[in-house]
């Protein structure tokens, strides 16, 4: 499925199949029960927040505008990695961990002027500074089903989070 348009919103709600492009500019990409091998979502000066969707392989951009990821309720059904590429400038990349499964990640996150902050408590750090920070679970290495986070904002934060409520 491909989905590309100038200054109008794109909503994808319960779609399945191969392979996911959606392209918009000035308006806003929502996805929800969404199940794909490949997913890329690109916007400009507008959010982009994907919930309850399923994707090995992610790719999400946007400038002056915040990346929302929801896996709280996300299934791992299928073993092996599951890489999310996020890009963003002047905003924030939050993400909602699983909250029925343990899965085990990796974050690689960088931002210019903000801070790279989880609240996973059981993370080996193998570098770390105020803006910088490349870590994984414990359990990374041994599990067979594991998340990948590449994520890059300037004037943002990058937030991993296990619940709603801070």
């Amino acid at each position: 499925l491909t989905g590309i348009t100038k200054n109008s919103h794109i909503n994808l709600i319960k779609y399945g199949g191969a392979r996911v492009e959606l392209v918009t500019t000035n308006a806003r990409i929502f996805v929800k029960d969404a199940t794909a091998k490949e997913a890329e979502f690109r916007t400009t000066n507008a959010d982009i927040l994907v919930q309850n969707s399923h994707f090995m392989k992610q790719s999400l951009e946007t400038k002056n505008a915040q990346i929302t990821l929801d896996l709280m309720s996300q299934a791992f059904f299928e073993k092996g990695h599951y890489e999310i590429d996020g890009r963003t400038t002047n905003a924030n990349i939050e993400v909602l961990l699983p909250e029925g499964e343990e899965v085990p990640f990796r974050i690689n996150g960088s931002t210019k002027r903000g801070n790279v902050v989880t609240q996973e408590a059981n993370l080996v750090v193998n570098a770390r500074d105020r803006g910088y920070l490349v870590a994984e679970s414990k359990a990374f290495n041994s599990s067979n089903k594991k998340m990948i986070f590449n994520f890059q904002t300037t004037n943002g934060d990058i937030i991993l989070k296990e619940t709603f409520f801070d």
